[in-house]
C-alpha cells in the first residue's frame, strides 16, 4: 500500500503542488490529510476533519506557499505544511553552452529539461547535471507540457537555429512561464523577430523575450554566460532590479512569497 508519504514524494516529482495537513490538538491529533489545489483530497490516515471549512484552509496555504497553523471554528488546530515541486528549466537546443547552463541551474534548484530533436546530440552523457533530456521537436515538447507551467519556469531557446527556435517560442508565448529568453547576437534576434511576426507572433509577445540573452557580467566562457543567464531569470523571477547590494538601502533578502 502506498504510504501517505511517498504519495507525496510521488506527486511532487511529477510536478504537482500538495499541502500536507496535520491534526495538532484534539482528540484527532497526528491525523493528516494531503490535498491538491483544487481542494481534492489526494491522500489521508486517521480521523482527518474534511469539512469545508478545514479544506479551504488547506487550500489557503499551499495557494500562498506558505507553512502554517489554521484554527478551525470548534477550536481544532491544524498545521499545513504546502510543498511545490522545483521551478523548471527548459533548455531548446542540445548545445555545449546548454550544457554549461544545465549545471549551473540544477545548482540554484531547477528542474532542469535539455529538449532537441536531434539524438546524436540529446544525450545524457553529454548532459550529465540536467533532470530531463528529451528527443523530440522542442514546440511539441512543450505543447504537452503546457498545462504543467507556470511563472515560476524559465525557458531558453538556444539552439541557432530558426527551425527550432521559431516554433519553439510560439509554443512558449502561449504558456505561463514567467521568462522566455533566446541566444544571439543582435542581428540574429532580429531576423527570429521578423520570422515570428511572419507566422503570427504579436507585437507583445515578441517583446516579451529577453534577448540577447543574459545580464552583461563580462562573461565569455560558457560557465560565465550561463551565470549571466541564470542571474537574468532569478532578477526576472523576484522582481529585483539587479544592482549592487552595496549601492541600496533596503531589504536585502526578496519577499519569500515572490520565489
Amino acid at each position: 500500500m502506498t504510504s501517505l508519504f511517498d504519495e507525496l514524494r510521488g506527486t511532487i516529482r511529477d510536478g504537482h503542488e500538495r499541502v500536507l495537513g496535520t491534526v495538532v490538538t484534539g482528540s484527532r491529533v497526528g491525523s493528516k490529510v494531503l490535498l491538491a489545489i483544487d481542494g481534492t483530497v489526494v491522500a489521508s490516515r486517521g480521523d482527518f476533519p474534511l469539512t469545508s471549512e478545514c479544506l479551504a484552509s488547506g487550500v489557503a496555504v499551499l495557494v500562498a506557499g506558505e507553512t502554517r497553523c489554521a484554527t478551525l471554528t470548534d477550536g481544532t488546530e491544524v498545521f499545513w505544511e504546502s510543498f511545490k515541486p522545483p521551478p523548471r528549466l527548459i533548455l531548446i537546443g542540445a548545445t555545449d553552452f546548454s550544457a554549461a547552463l544545465a549545471t549551473v541551474g540544477a545548482l540554484v534548484g531547477f528542474h532542469v529539461i535539455v529538449v532537441d530533436a536531434r539524438a546524436t546530440f540529446a544525450t545524457n552523457l553529454r548532459f550529465p547535471t540536467a533532470h530531463e533530456v528529451i528527443v523530440d521537436w522542442p514546440h511539441r515538447m512543450l505543447e504537452s507540457i503546457s498545462p504543467a507551467l507556470c511563472g515560476a519556469d524559465a525557458l531558453c531557446v538556444l539552439s541557432h537555429d530558426n527551425k527550432f527556435d521559431v516554433p519553439a517560442l510560439m509554443s512558449a508565448f502561449d504558456t505561463s512561464v514567467g521568462y522566455i529568453g533566446a541566444m544571439g547576437s543582435r542581428a540574429t534576434h532580429a531576423q527570429r523577430c521578423a520570422e515570428l511576426a511572419e507566422v503570427g507572433a504579436t507585437p507583445q509577445q515578441i517583446a516579451s523575450i529577453y534577448a540577447p540573452i543574459g545580464l552583461d557580467l563580462g562573461g565569455n566562457t560558457p560557465e560565465e554566460m550561463a551565470i549571466a543567464v541564470v542571474a537574468e531569470i532569478l532578477l526576472v523571477r523576484s522582481r529585483r532590479t539587479g544592482a549592487p547590494l552595496s549601492a541600496g538601502t533596503g531589504p536585502i533578502h526578496m519577499d519569500p512569497s515572490l520565489h
